[in-house]
C-alpha cells in the first residue's frame, strides 16, 4: 500500500469513526442508522490496520498524525478530534489488530464520554478498561505531578549539575569568578549557576536541551512533545535562576525568551501557543514569551519567513502572543525591517510580508491583490482565502467574488498534486458557503462540471475520494435548494462513469454513483415524497428517480411515512416506490417486521413479497405468528410469492390457524402455488377428509373453488362425488357446496366434467345447483354453450 492510499484510508476512517460517534450518540449502538454507522468505521479501521500489528493516532501542534501521516482532507473535522482528545487529556491512541467490534464500541462509547467524567473516574485509561477495552492502549497527557517527576528525572539536583557543567565545558564560556559561582564540588571546583549560563549563551543553552532530550531512552517523537520537554526545562531553570537572586527577574525572563526563540522552528507553534499560552501553568516561561523584545520578535521572523511558503497563519498567531506586537508594533517593525533587510529581502518583499503578518488590519483589495500574487492563494491557510471570499460576497462585488473562486478551483486542472489535493479538500467550504449566501449559485453548473471532468482524469487516490465527498455534498445542495433536475444530473452522470468499458474508470464510477445516492436527509426526504404525491409530473418522476435511488435510507423514511399516510391513494404510490426502491435486497425492511403497528408491518411484509428476497424467511417464519391476524394473512399471500418447498409447507400449517380469514387465505394461496401436496391437501379439505373431518363448510367451499381453478384431472371424482352422493334424506352434503363444485367442474374442461354440468343443469332438483352448472357452461367453449340451448325433445 503506497502512502498517498494509506492517506486516503486514515482520512476515510476519521470521518465514518466521527459520523459514529455523532449518530451513536444521536440514536443508540443498537438504532439501525447507530449500528450501520458503527459498523463502517470499523470496517475503516481494518482496512486502515491492514496487516500491520498496530497504527498509532497522534495529536501534535494542534493537528492529527496517523503513523506520522497527517490527516488533513478536512481540517475541521480533524481539528474537532484534536480538542476532543485535548479535552480528555490523551496525546495518542495505539490501536491493536486484535480490536474486535465489541471493543471498537467500547472505544466509542468511551469517547461520548464528557470530560470532567473522564476525570473523575481516573481518566481515559480507566474509562477504556471499564468499557472492556484491552486492544487500544493511550499516551494521556501528563499531570502536573507527572511533569515534575519528569523535571526530576531530567533536571534534578544531580542531573541539573551534570547538565550546567557539560553546558559550561560546551560552549567554554565559564571562567569561575565568584558572581558566577554559588557552590563548589567536592575537588574545590566551582559548581556553575543557572544564572550565568543563562546570561552566557541562551542559544547555546536551547541546543543542549534539544540535545539532551534527543538522547534519551525514548526520545520526544512529535514536534509537541519535544516543545513540552523545552517548555519544562525552562521554566525549570528559570525557577532556579530567580531563587540564586543573581540578576532581576525581568532580565532573567529575557534570557528565557531568547532561548525560547532559538528552539528548532518547527517546535514554536506547540511551545508558543500551547505550553507558554496564556493559560500555561509555566507561569515563569509565559511571561518571558509574553514580554519578547522587538529584536528577538525580528528573530522569530526570520526563522519561519523561508520556511512559511507563504504561509503566515501561525507565525501570525505567535507574534499575537507578545506584548510588543500587539500593543507595540511600530518598534517591532523597526527592528524587523532591520533585520529582514540585511538578510536581503527588497522593500517590496518586505511590504508584502508585513501586510501578510498584519493582515486582519489590511483592506480587503490588497488581501486580494496579494491572494492573486505568485499563486499565495493556493498556499494560504484556507480560512484567509474564506475571509476575503465572505468579504467580497458580503459586500455584492460578486464579479470578484466569481473570478476568485474560479481561479481558486483552477488548481484541480494543475500539475501540483499538494495543491489538487488542497483544493480538492476546501472546495466544499466553497459551496457551503454560496449555498449560505445565496450568490453566485449560477457557478454551480460550471463547478459541477469541472469536478466531473478532473474526477474522470485524476490519478491521485487521495483527490479522487476528496472530490467524490464535494460531488456528494454538491448533490444534497441542490436537494436543499430544490433543484431536482439538477441533483438527478449529477446522479446520471456518475452512473454514466460507472458504466464505461474501462475497468479502472468504472469501478471509480460505481462508488461515486453509492456516494451520490446517500445523499439526502429525512428532511430532504420528506420534501420529495410531499412532490412525489402531489407534485408535477415533472417533479414527481424526479422525486421517485431519487428517492428509489436512495436505497435503504430513503426507504425507512418512506415505510413511516407510509405508516402515517390516510390518502389511499398516496398509499399506494408510496408501497409501489417501497417496492421498486428495495429491488434485490431487503435488508432496509428487516427491522420494520418487529415493529408495533400492525399495518405498518403488514405493509412491509407485502413489499418483502414484491422484493422476492428469500434470504428474509427466518423473519417472516417469526411474522407468520403475528398477533393479528391480517398481518398472518398477508404473511401467507408473501409466501406464495416466494414459492419455495418452506413456503408451501407453512401454508399447509396456516390452515390450522386459528382465525377463518388466514384459512380461506391459506386455501386460495395453495390452489395459487400449486405445489407438490397442493392437491391432495385441497381434496382432503373438500372431503373433509385425513386430518380435515372437522372442517367447517366456508372452508371447504373453498377448497373446492381452489380445485376448480388448479384445473386437475384428479378433482373430478371428488367434485362428482359432492354433487352427486346421497343418502337417506337426499343429497349428504349443503347445497351450497354442491354449487361451488358446479362451478368448480367448469375449471377442468374435461368432456366427463361437461357431460357432469349438462345432467345437473337438466335434472337438479335444487337451483342454486343448476345456476351454477348453467354459469360453468356458459363460460366454457361456444360449442359446449350451444349443446346446452339445443331445445329438449
Amino acid at each position: 500500500m503506497d502512502a498517498n492510499e494509506r492517506r486516503g484510508l486514515a482520512n476515510d476512517w476519521l470521518k465514518d469513526f466521527c459520523l459514529a460517534l455523532k449518530n451513536v450518540s444521536l440514536y443508540s449502538v443498537d438504532h439501525p442508522r447507530g449500528r450501520e454507522y458503527l459498523d463502517r468505521a470499523y470496517e475503516s479501521l481494518r482496512r486502515l490496520i491492514g496487516e500491520r500489528r498496530e497504527t498509532t493516532l497522534t495529536r501534535a501542534d494542534g493537528r492529527l498524525y496517523l503513523d506520522g501521516t497527517l490527516l488533513d482532507r478536512d481540517r475541521g473535522l480533524s481539528q474537532q478530534f484534536v480538542d476532543d482528545l485535548n479535552a480528555r487529556n490523551v496525546d495518542s491512541l495505539v490501536f491493536h489488530s486484535t480490536i474486535t467490534p465489541e471493543e471498537h464500541q467500547g472505544l466509542i462509547r468511551a469517547m461520548m464520554a464528557k470530560p470532567d467524567a473522564v476525570s473523575e473516574k481516573g481518566g481515559f485509561d480507566q474509562i477504556l478498561m471499564d468499557e472492556g477495552v484491552s486492544s487500544v492502549k493511550t499516551n494521556s497527557g501528563r499531570s502536573m505531578r507527572q511533569r515534575e517527576s519528569v523535571d526530576n528525572g531530567l533536571l534534578g539536583e544531580a542531573g541539573l549539575s551534570a547538565f550546567l557543567m557539560h553546558q559550561v565545558r560546551s560552549t567554554g564560556v565559564f571562567h569561575g569568578t565568584p558572581a558566577e559561582s554559588a557552590t563548589s564540588r567536592l575537588d574545590g571546583t566551582p559548581m556553575p549557576t543557572v544564572t550565568s549560563v543563562l546570561q552566557r549563551d541562551p542559544v547555546a543553552l536551547t541546543r543542549a536541551i534539544e540535545e539532551m532530550a534527543r538522547s534519551r531512552e525514548n526520545p520526544p517523537s512529535t514536534p509537541e512533545a519535544m516543545a513540552e520537554l523545552i517548555a519544562d526545562t525552562l521554566e525549570r531553570l528559570a525557577e532556579r535562576a530567580i531563587e540564586e537572586h543573581q540578576r532581576d527577574r525581568e532580565e532573567i525572563l529575557a534570557d528565557v525568551g531568547r532561548a525560547a526563540v532559538a528552539s528548532d522552528p518547527e517546535v514554536h507553534p506547540p511551545l508558543f501557543l500551547e505550553k507558554a499560552g496564556p493559560r500555561s501553568i509555566r507561569k515563569n516561561l509565559a511571561s518571558a514569551v509574553d514580554g519578547l523584545p522587538p529584536d528577538q520578535i525580528a528573530e522569530l521572523v526570520a526563522a519561519h519567513y523561508p520556511r512559511a511558503e507563504g504561509d503566515f497563519r501561525r507565525l501570525t498567531e505567535i507574534l499575537n502572543r507578545t506584548l510588543i506586537w500587539r500593543d507595540h508594533r511600530a518598534a517591532a517593525l523597526v527592528s524587523l525591517e532591520a533585520k529582514m533587510v540585511a538578510q536581503g529581502l527588497s522593500q517590496e518583499d518586505y511590504r508584502e510580508l508585513v501586510d501578510h503578518l498584519a493582515w486582519s488590519e489590511v483592506n480587503v483589495n490588497r488581501r486580494l491583490e496579494l491572494l492573486y500574487k505568485g499563486d499565495y492563494l493556493w498556499r494560504v491557510d484556507f480560512s484567509r482565502f474564506k475571509e476575503v471570499l465572505v468579504k467580497l460576497l458580503a459586500t455584492d462585488q460578486l464579479k470578484e467574488a466569481t473570478t476568485l473562486i474560479q481561479k481558486y478551483l483552477s488548481g484541480l486542472m494543475g500539475d501540483d498534486l499538494e495543491i489538487r489535493r488542497r483544493v480538492a479538500d476546501n472546495a466544499r467550504y466553497i459551496l457551503q458557503l454560496l449555498e449560505k449566501t445565496g450568490k453566485c449559485l449560477t457557478m454551480l453548473t460550471r463547478i459541477s462540471e469541472m469536478f466531473f471532468t478532473r474526477f474522470q482524469d485524476e490519478q491521485d487516490a487521495d483527490v479522487v475520494a476528496r472530490l467524490s465527498g464535494v460531488l456528494a455534498f454538491l448533490v444534497d445542495l441542490r436537494l436543499r435548494s430544490g433543484d431536482l433536475g439538477a441533483a438527478l444530473d449529477l446522479m446520471r452522470k456518475a452512473e454514466k462513469i460507472g458504466n464505461t468499458t474501462t475497468p479502472a474508470l468504472k469501478e471509480r464510477g460505481e462508488r461515486l454513483a453509492e456516494s451520490l445516492s446517500r445523499a439526502g436527509n429525512d428532511k430532504i426526504f420528506k420534501t420529495l415524497t410531499e412532490m412525489l404525491l402531489t407534485g408535477t409530473d415533472q417533479s414527481s418522476m424526479e422525486a421517485a428517480e431519487i428517492l428509489k435511488r436512495g436505497g435503504g435510507r430513503s426507504a425507512n423514511y418512506l415505510i413511516e411515512r407510509l405508516a402515517e399516510e390516510e390518502n389511499r391513494s398516496h398509499r399506494a404510490r408510496l408501497v409501489m416506490l417501497l417496492k421498486e426502491t428495495g429491488k434485490g435486497s431487503s435488508l432496509p425492511f428487516a427491522a420494520r417486521l418487529e415493529d408495533s403497528r400492525w399495518y405498518l408491518v403488514r405493509n412491509v411484509v407485502g413489499i418483502l413479497g414484491d422484493i422476492g428476497d428469500v434470504s428474509i424467511m427466518p423473519q417472516l417464519r417469526k411474522v407468520a405468528a403475528h398477533s393479528d391476524p391480517r398481518v398472518r394473512r398477508e404473511v401467507v399471500r408473501t409466501f406464495v410469492r416466494f414459492a419455495t418447498p418452506e413456503c408451501e409447507e407453512l401454508i399447509i400449517a396456516a390452515l390450522r390457524d386459528e382465525d377463518r380469514g388466514v384459512q380461506i387465505t391459506a386455501v386460495n394461496a395453495l390452489a395459487s402455488l400449486k405445489g407438490p401436496r397442493a392437491l391432495g391437501v385441497m381434496i382432503d379439505l373438500a372431503r373433509r377428509s385425513g386430518s380435515f373431518e372437522n372442517a367447517p363448510l366456508e372452508l371447504r367451499q373453498e377448497a373446492v373453488a381452489g380445485l376448480g381453478r388448479m384445473g386437475s384431472k384428479e378433482a373430478l371424482p371428488v367434485l362428482s362425488e359432492i354433487l352427486t352422493r346421497k343418502g337417506f334424506l337426499g343429497y349428504t352434503e349443503p347445497t351450497e357446496l354442491r354449487a361451488a363444485a358446479a362451478r368448480a367442474l367448469g375449471g377442468l374442461g374435461s368432456n366427463e366434467a361437461v357431460a357432469l354440468l349438462k345432467e345437473l343443469v337438466q335434472k337438479d332438483p335444487r337451483p342454486q345447483v343448476r345456476e351454477a352448472a348453467q354459469e360453468s357452461l356458459q363460460q366454457g367453449t361456444p360449442n359446449t354453450t350451444a349443446a346446452v340451448n339445443q331445445p329438449r325433445r
